[in-house]
């Protein structure tokens, strides 16, 4: 089927079985999208009962060299890293290496020998790994976020200057304040108790189980662009150290892949899911800790809460969308390779995607995956 402004066949997967005018309304619909929010290219996936049925690229994923964008191309997914990360937690707390309860610093703290803590900050020994996981730790991006701040700095070095300069203001527990840099301790967190890096063992335990080996960290420049990965726009994209990001922003996937992923985790029974279902339970039910104006989140371990359970994610270059239906049958999966003014969380791609979940006349019963 054709896809993108000059009718190419941007997707690598043919669709004999779907309905001629069900795939010319995706096409329709989708470079609408493209068109209203100066979006080069996007790709999406969408499940229904766990089974890939629909995957495809609309737009440019180079403009340089006019490359048509396909259902398999890569972009970095920002905050949709987060689902990741807690699954690859609650993995370990599953094999009993690791329990939400643990302390993160302070003499018994998983990172206490690793990062000392400060004299300044004596409340971070007071963090457990649920507060991590639920944005509730007490950190703070009041003057900024840690986590786009000193890109000359090392992992490390990043952590000690942020637990040094940027004092906690609260009790663990007390405060809903999402947290780049929490996110990223729990990166550490992983690679204290398995020994491996962060992504060696995301990919290994939980990423290539579920099929979707080809995903993995992204890389700051240009210059390193991955295989079959798309250009981001505009070329500020590349300011931040997006590497430095992994735990929380960093790694780099195709819509498929984020619904290989997202099938075998998530509570339903079609496919094996490769957490317990008593950690899906707890990943996805809502920690109940106000924001600042008093407001539920509804944010679980890294998932979102409510009657559907994803994560968006946005940065300058991206933006991106991975949820499922609770009570419903389908999970969709989609990316820009820019961050548009006009759908800068996503927002208007989850509605896309949601949309054609629900117009689209039949859809095949095969399984892309």
């Amino acid at each position: 089927f054709t896809s993108g402004p000059s009718g190419r066949f941007n997707s690598v997967y043919d669709n004999p079985n779907m309905k001629q005018a069900d795939l010319t309304l995706i096409h329709n619909k989708a470079n609408a999208y493209l068109k209203a929010n100066g979006i080069p290219a996007c790709s999406f996936a969408i499940a229904r009962q766990e089974k890939i049925v629909f995957a495809a690229g609309f737009g440019t994923a180079d403009q340089s060299t006019g490359e048509p964008a396909s259902a398999t191309h890569r972009y970095r997914v920002a905050s949709v890293s987060k689902p990741i990360t807690s699954s690859a937690i609650m993995l370990l707390v599953d094999r009993g290496q690791l329990s939400v309860e643990d302390a993160v610093f302070g003499r018994n703290g998983i990172l206490g020998s690793r990062f000392p803590t400060p004299a300044s900050n004596p409340r971070i020994e007071k963090i457990k790994v649920k507060h991590l996981l639920t944005h509730t730790a007490g950190f703070t991006n009041a003057n900024g976020d840690p986590m786009f701040q000193n890109s000359q700095l090392s992992m490390d070095d990043l952590i000690k200057w942020a637990l040094q300069a940027k004092v906690n203001p609260r009790d663990p527990g007390v405060q809903y304040e999402y947290s780049n840099f929490g996110y990223c301790l729990l990166g550490r967190i992983i690679e204290a108790k398995t020994g491996q890096s962060y992504e060696g063992f995301v990919k290994s335990a939980l990423l290539t189980p579920a099929g979707a080996s080809s995903m993995s960290i992204a890389f700051n420049q240009p210059n390193q662009k991955q295989a079959n990965e798309v250009v981001y726009y505009p070329s500020s994209a590349y300011n931040p150290n997006t590497r430095r990001m992994d735990a929380h922003g960093g790694w780099v996937a195709s819509p498929i892949d984020l619904l290989k992923f997202m099938v075998r985790v998530d509570g339903k029974a079609a496919k094996r899911d490769l957490v317990s279902g008593g950690s899906w339970t707890q990943m996805t039910s809502a920690a109940n800790v106000p924001d600042a104006n008093g407001n539920n989140p509804m944010y679980g371990y890294g998932w979102t809460a409510g009657s559907n359970q994803g994560h968006n994610g946005a940065m300058s270059g991206t933006i991106a969308q991975l949820i499922s239906q609770r009570s419903g049958i389908y999970t969709v999966a989609g990316m820009c390779n820019i961050r548009p003014d006009s759908d800068k969380w996503g927002s208007k791609l989850a509605s896309l995607l949601f949309e054609l979940t629900q117009t689209v006349s039949q859809w095949p019963s095969y399984d892309l995956s």
